[in-house]
């Protein structure tokens, strides 16, 4: 038997169970007319993508694979300002469709307040698009973007019910337990139609040969010459409690610049480069380039770095698209759901009793991400350099 998806804060299961519970009462007879997928040719496809860029990214294998099943299909993608940059020059899809939403479930009015985003997400859509889809997946696989699908009318809607919906969905594809999240999100796709295997469904971020050399003239700017090799460090996350401590980074800087002759990029937004600046990061060796960059500069410079270091965040995912080695710190999110997705990589995670956690705000002394020390990552560094 499948194990069921566990929704990590409390009170939101309690909700979505009475949600789920009142939703098939209203709205369940309505699966009763359910699609025969394997005599589904859809001509118009949209796929909802409503997340980080880290989340995005870990859609782009099941956008192959839905490329792949339907050639001639249009695709269309709906995503947030972040993921439009993430797959502007993605070639499984014929129009990206960005919506200007706040992060669902992140917002003080709670609950009500997403659906009333939703409602507004949707009739944006419909603007948008300019025509009707055949059939609609979400890959988030929740309550409020499966309610989006629903309001835009689309005949086939799918996705799972792992976070209530189903009820608004006519195909429910299963869940089958914790598995790392690109992998879930292909098995929506596959669900509606199969492709080849995941081992050649990796992450991808395409990069167009001005951003490349755009990322190597800033590096030139900032002292680093065409062939001097370098390490990158992304030292933030959306969330403090995901961050390895500041400090322990600078540590790490030093001993990459020692023992290796590796100087250290900091990559970054521009509200958190000011955080490098009177920190124990702005020293000898490190090049702060946080806020200096588009995210596609970003990447291509990842994509030349010896290695990057980084903790649970959409930078990683990056490194791991662009197949940069990458050592990842992990602390409220388990690995095996959210780590390097297909690339040469060493992971650093102590399992503890809170862990996985909402990972908003942590109160454990020491937090699981201070259990991991400077040592722990020196030694993953040298294995990555030295293979």
């Amino acid at each position: 038997m499948a194990e069921k998806y566990k929704i990590k804060n409390p009170r939101t299961a309690i909700l979505a169970g009475l949600v789920n519970v009142g939703g098939h009462l209203i709205w369940g007879w309505q699966r009763l007319r359910r699609v025969n997928l394997a005599e589904t040719e859809p001509r118009r496809i949209l796929v909802l993508q409503l997340d980080e860029i880290g989340d995005v990214l870990l859609s782009t294998p099941a956008l192959a694979c839905l490329r792949q099943a339907f050639p001639q299909a249009q695709i269309d993608v709906v995503v947030r300002p972040g993921g439009q940059a993430v797959l502007r020059e993605n070639p499984d899809i014929d129009k990206l469709i960005p919506v200007d939403v706040p992060r669902l479930s992140a917002n003080s009015g709670g609950f009500s307040q997403d659906l009333a985003i939703a409602r507004k997400a949707a009739a944006a859509i419909k603007k948008v698009a300019g025509h009707p889809y055949d059939l609609g997946i979400d890959l988030r696989a929740d309550l409020r973007t499966i309610y989006i699908l629903y309001r835009l009318n689309i005949p086939v809607r799918v996705s799972q019910a792992i976070r209530s919906g189903g009820f608004w969905l006519t195909n429910i594809a299963p869940y089958v337990g914790l598995e790392h999240e690109a992998k879930r999100k292909l098995g929506i796709v596959k669900f509606v139609r199969p492709c080849p295997g995941n081992e050649k469904h990796k992450l991808r971020f395409h990069l167009t040969t001005k951003d490349e050399k755009r990322a190597g003239l800033i590096l030139q700017e900032n002292g680093i010459t065409r062939d001097e090799p370098y390490a990158v460090m992304h030292i933030f996350a959306g969330w403090q409690p995901k961050e390895w401590p500041q400090e322990r980074f600078a540590e790490l800087a030093k001993y990459l610049l020692e023992k290796y002759q590796l100087r250290t990029v900091i990559i970054g937004t521009e509200k958190e480069s000011a955080r490098i600046d009177n920190s124990d990061l702005n020293r000898e060796g490190v090049i702060n380039l946080a806020g200096q960059t588009s995210l596609a500069e970003t990447a291509a410079i990842i994509k030349k770095a010896r290695v990057f270091i980084g903790n649970d965040s959409g930078p990683m995912h990056i490194a791991a698209a662009v197949q940069a080695p990458v050592v990842a710190l992990f602390g409220q999110n388990t690995p095996k759901r959210y780590g390097p997705w297909q690339t040469e990589s060493k992971v650093l995670y102590h399992q503890v009793e809170c862990s996985p956690c909402p990972q908003t705000d942590c109160k454990r002394q020491p937090s699981c991400l201070e259990l991991i020390t400077v040592d722990e990552v020196k030694s993953a560094v040298d294995q990555l350099l030295n293979a």
